[in-house]
């Protein structure tokens, strides 16, 4: 599971969280989920 601190919708690979993107993109190329649950912060959070 990849969960993101944050509301709405986003649109694969136009969205701004780096840390959910990476996430989607790594099980697209592998197909392999990632080994634990991770928690990404907020876009926002990520560029302050």
């Amino acid at each position: 599971m990849v969960s993101a601190d944050q509301g709405g919708h986003g649109v694969y690979p136009f969205g701004s969280n780096t840390c959910v993107k990476d996430a989607a993109t790594a099980f697209l190329a592998t197909g392999e989920r990632p080994a634990r649950d991770r928690s990404c912060p907020s876009a926002t959070a990520e560029t302050s």
